[in-house]
């Protein structure tokens, strides 16, 4: 007889003490079931391991990540990506940005820096005597600066005046009306004269005729100066 009662998935044999089995019927029965489904079970893996593989094919790696059979999963990563990679450039950019304004930001920095300062020494082409003191200053290299001072003399056959300076242009200027000429032995009245400036940083007067044989104050305000010729 057949067993009394069934499992509730797939009906195999489930006995009391009462039941009688019937081999052929009960048994066999419950084999052919469970190799049927076992069989059907192998087939769903094997599909499903194929699909998988399919699968990942489609997807590829990350490294073609922009073929055209990606799914919206491989558009996402690829999108972040992208995102990532923009912001490098702009974090980089802006990086770069802030080198070159720090470089420029030292470049003034020491262009202003006027760290140099020094008494100069006045000399007459003449042999005239100089009373009085002329210092100057400049930064390292020398192209900004100033000559300030004053000194006393007694011209004689229009005498050139000499001051040795820091200061270093990179080609001969004339620096128009620099030095104040005060007549204090005649009319007192003040000429302005011109302060040319070599390339050995030797800054020279020239003195007028006007002034031979009569004391002269000379005196160079204490304006900075940009050790260029701008053409004026």
């Amino acid at each position: 007889m057949a067993s009394t009662n069934k499992t509730t998935n797939y009906e195999l044999s489930q006995f009391i003490g009462t039941d009688k089995p019937a081999w052929l019927a009960d048994y066999n029965g419950d084999m052919a079931k469970i190799d049927t489904q076992m069989k059907a079970n192998n087939d769903l893996a094997v599909s499903v391991g194929g699909t998988a593989s399919a699968v990942s094919t489609s997807l590829g790696d990350i490294t073609n990540l922009n073929t055209t059979n990606k799914t919206s999963a491989v558009a996402a990563i690829n999108e972040v990506n992208t995102a990532v990679g923009t912001a490098q450039s702009t974090a980089n950019s802006a990086s770069n940005t802030a080198n070159g304004a720090k470089t420029t930001a030292d470049g003034i920095s020491a262009y202003l820096n006027i760290n140099t300062f020094a008494t100069s020494t006045v000399t007459s082409s003449d042999g005239a005597t100089i009373s009085g003191t002329v210092r100057n200053a400049s930064n390292t290299a020398g192209s900004l600066g100033k000559i300030y001072g004053s000194f006393i003399t007694t011209p004689a056959n229009s005498p050139t005046i000499s001051i040795t300076t820091n200061l270093r242009p990179s080609t001969p200027i004339t620096i128009q009306d620099l030095a104040l000429v005060q007549d204090i032995s005649g009319n007192k009245e003040i000429y302005q004269r011109n302060v040319n400036i070599g390339t050995d940083g030797t800054a020279t007067i020239e003195i007028s005729s006007f002034f031979n044989t009569h004391t002269i104050k000379v005196s160079i305000p204490p304006c900075l100066l940009f050790i260029k010729d701008f053409g004026d």
